[in-house]
């Protein structure tokens, strides 16, 4: 903070952090993952610099882009600044603290603005001729400008009830994105908007199939991101076209299909064509860079689900006292990032070992979640996949928690050759 101009009786003080403004933009600089995560504290106006409101807006724009954030590319766009530009990145030593940086930087924007109210409540005091409840009521406006979100904290409940019937007279339910399978649908309704939905499964089981499978469903409604951590992205499109095609696995990957066959993945692969559907099969995905994907593709085009494929080949992206403690710090970062993307998110998780120790009944429970815990928690729906007693081409899918409808299992078809789930 430093001190201003003395205006009248009153003493002007200009309520700004130059270093930590310098922090935040240098860190934007040198990390492009920075990004999203300083937009998430601040906005071009917190910045009390007219140069670093420039400089952030640039790159806030190159990222909605997609394109490189680098002292070159912003300098192009900010040719005056440039020097300027470099000078930032130079002096960023670690994006560690970015957030508390960026904290500092909203604080005296706040503070800011809150100076300047005040002066203008003081002035709406001094209208003698006004009526004096109306002159309160403006004040209570114009303090409300500060933090708009605040406005947002209470709605009337005849507004929000008007929203819901609208969207229960509609002919199909709004905003909804269908899993594909008739029975899991009617136990679910469908997965919400900002929900966060885990399938838990044991190796071998198909989790990953059943993932692209409601992916791939989910795609006709809008665009679908589907990270995969484990399987290459050819792999995965391998199965989706042999699922569709009722082809066998093994022939596409031997390079030894029949004729059938070959037709069959030609109407397939007309039908995926049609599918907006992006693979990221990037090793070593975090939930810093699947954010900062997710927000570069919402910037573009409406997400209708994100797929992560799978839970515990995930890292924070930074330091955690405990491997529970970080799946505990992904689980609700990813259930606010869903709310952000105002899209469901699928986290497909592993099962731990208990759900197939000699004491267990093969069925698996929420608590057989890996690092069980926050997953438990945070998740709105969770579908546990085993297998049947008889293990006869079948898999049962338990419906184990689901905020929005009731418990149950179902049974699916599952054909392994084909990699397919089908109704029953």
């Amino acid at each position: 903070m430093s001190g201003g101009s003395v205006s009248g009786s009153m003493t002007e003080v200009d309520f700004y952090d130059e270093a930590a403004e310098r922090a935040v933009l240098g860190a934007m600089l040198s990390n492009y993952n920075a990004v999203p995560t300083a937009s998430d504290h601040v906005t071009a106006e917190d910045f009390y610099l007219s140069t670093h409101r420039r400089i952030f807006t640039c790159m806030a724009r190159l990222f909605s882009q997609g394109r490189e954030i680098d002292t070159v590319t912003v300098g192009g766009c900010l040719r005056k600044d440039r020097d300027y530009i470099h000078l930032l990145a130079e002096s960023c030593l670690t994006a560690t603290n970015l957030v508390e940086y960026a904290r500092i930087v909203h604080e005296q924007a706040q503070r800011r603005r809150l100076q300047h109210i005040g002066h203008e409540i003081t002035a709406l005091a001094e209208k003698r001729d006004e009526d004096v409840d109306k002159l309160v009521d403006t004040a209570e406006e114009k303090l409300y400008t500060i933090d708009p979100s605040r406005k947002r904290r209470a709605e009337q409940a005849r507004d929000i009830l008007h929203r819901v019937m609208d969207e229960v007279n509609e002919q199909a339910p709004t905003g909804r994105i269908p899993v594909g399978f008739i029975a899991v649908d009617e136990l679910l309704g469908g997965m919400y908007p900002g929900t966060l939905v885990v399938i838990g499964a044991r190796p071998g089981i198909g989790k990953t199939s059943f993932g692209l499978a409601i992916a791939a469903n989910a795609a006709a409604y809008g665009r679908v991101l589907f990270f995969s951590l484990e399987m290459g992205r050819e792999e995965l499109v391998e199965r989706l076209a042999c699922s569709r095609a009722s082809a066998k696995l093994r022939h596409m990957r031997e390079h030894t299909l029949e004729v059938g066959e070959q037709e069959r993945l030609v109407r397939a692969g007309a039908e995926i064509e049609k599918l907006d559907l992006k693979i990221d099969d990037e090793p070593g995905q975090t939930l810093i860079t699947v954010r900062a994907a997710c927000r570069r593709e919402r910037a573009k085009s409406k997400l209708a689900l994100v797929v992560i494929d799978y839970l515990q080949l995930m890292t924070a992206g930074y330091r955690t006292e405990s491997r529970f403690v970080e799946v505990g710090v992904m689980s609700r970062e990813l259930k606010g990032l869903a709310r952000t993307l105002g899209c469901p998110i699928l986290a497909i998780s592993q099962l731990n070992r208990e759900s197939e120790g000699h004491w267990s009944d093969g069925k698996p429970r929420l608590s057989h979640l890996r690092e069980s815990g926050s997953i438990e928690q945070d998740a709105d729906a969770v579908l546990l996949l085993s297998w049947p007693k008889d293990k006869t081409g079948f898999v049962n899918v338990d419906v184990a928690k689901n905020r929005h409808g009731p418990l149950g299992e179902v049974r699916l078809i599952w054909t392994p050759t084909y990699t397919r789930f089908a109704n029953a």
